[in-house]
């Protein structure tokens, strides 16, 4: 359940700062095979680029670092990395959330 939990915070926080539904978060990164921190560093490029998201995650996928992604994209390795430390402040929020909460499951998470 910790685990299960921990996801969920993760995909909740995501869902939230990106502003799309929780679905979408979970089977947009499923389709993709990356996990939440490749996801949202992906999204968020995308976001700032305004590119197709295949566009970016077919430059992962071929290696190229972070830091090379952002500068190619019009942004920087700072701000990709001032993004994410906000989105962990989130997910920590959020984590605390459901700590609070009964126990329920959630038929949009899996």
């Amino acid at each position: 359940m910790e685990q299960q939990n921990g996801e969920r915070a993760v995909a909740e926080a995501l869902a939230y700062k990106l502003r799309l539904n929780l679905l979408t978060i979970v089977n947009e990164r499923q389709q993709l095979k990356v996990g939440y921190g490749q996801y949202a560093a992906l999204r968020v490029l995308r976001i700032w680029v305004g590119d197709p998201l295949g566009s970016i995650v077919a430059e992962y996928q071929r290696g190229r670092s972070w830091s090379t992604i952002a500068q190619d994209n019009a942004s920087g390795l700072n701000e990709l990395t001032a993004w994410i430390t906000d989105l962990m402040r989130t997910t920590s929020a959020v984590g605390r959330q459901l700590r609070t909460q009964p126990y329920r499951s959630s038929p949009r998470m899996p």
